[in-house]
């Protein structure tokens, strides 16, 4: 679990990663969002899914990763794929532009966008979430 206060500057966290990694070497974005680091260009993501919701959409931060309801079944994959299609139209991206890295048989993903970190903390703002 990710500690987001930088006053513990010199204090070691668990990123969402599961890295270990120094509170004074994470950017802001990072201390701010735990469930998003950057990556080669892009951003990764953290998700914790919760499949067969009425509506898709996101509920809040959970466990370090951004958790998201999908309307979706856990069934042959139709979670994944309404939770890929949500998230290209919540950034307004096409859908070649989102990997999912792994976790395909888990609640709990990984993947990557081709967005730059900047552009996914500026989404995850205007989404309203308190963390």
């Amino acid at each position: 679990m990710l500690t987001r206060n930088p006053a513990l500057a010199g204090f070691f966290c668990m990123h969402a990663s599961h890295q270990i990694t120094s509170l004074t070497s994470m950017t802001d974005g990072e201390r701010e969002w735990p469930c998003i680091a950057p990556e080669n260009q892009g951003t990764r993501l953290w998700v914790s899914v919760v499949p067969n919701a009425r509506q898709s959409g996101v509920v809040g931060l959970h466990d370090g990763c951004l958790r998201v309801r999908v309307a979706g079944a856990a069934i042959d994959g139709k979670a994944n794929q309404m939770l890929l299609r949500w998230l290209a139209e919540s950034l307004g991206i096409p859908l070649r532009q989102i990997e999912l890295q792994a976790g395909q048989t888990s609640r709990r993903k990984r993947l990557f966008l081709h967005l730059p970190f900047e552009v996914v903390i500026n989404w995850l703002d205007q989404l309203g979430i308190n963390r």
